[in-house]
């Protein structure tokens, strides 16, 4: 609960523009707080309960890459976004993957710079 506490509170960005949200975890925070697999299990759903948010991301820092989990509400193909800018797949409002020639920084970078050629698609929806 204290880790999901801290990401929510400290590590979560909305770009309201896009309706999204993302957070992330850095190797030393997940030591911090003694991180074991599966502590994270759906933390990336946390940010769609948000009005607005149609598009989540959850980016995990592990020794060689950095994992990425994404989540959508409504018509947003997320497995498309992921399979084409990142190592990964899965289904239409849940998909995951992999980026391992960048660093953090880098790949967070780089998923804030490809928001804007869906920006139709991710619009926000104030209609929930």
């Amino acid at each position: 609960m204290r880790l999901l506490g801290y990401t929510l509170g400290k590590k979560m960005v909305i770009l309201p523009e896009f309706g999204t949200a993302y957070m992330w975890l850095t190797n030393d925070e997940l030591k911090d707080f003694n991180f074991q697999m599966g502590d994270s299990e759906g933390f990336v759903n946390y940010p769609l309960s948000i009005k607005g948010v149609n598009f989540a991301a959850l980016f995990m820092e592990r020794k060689d890459y950095i994992k990425i989990s994404f989540r959508s509400r409504r018509n947003i193909p997320v497995n498309k976004i992921i399979s084409t800018h990142f190592s990964g797949g899965g289904h239409k409002n849940a998909a995951g993957g992999e980026e391992y020639k960048l660093n953090m920084e880098e790949t967070i970078k780089k998923f804030v710079s490809i928001l804007p050629q869906y920006a139709e698609i991710l619009k926000p929806s104030y209609n929930l």
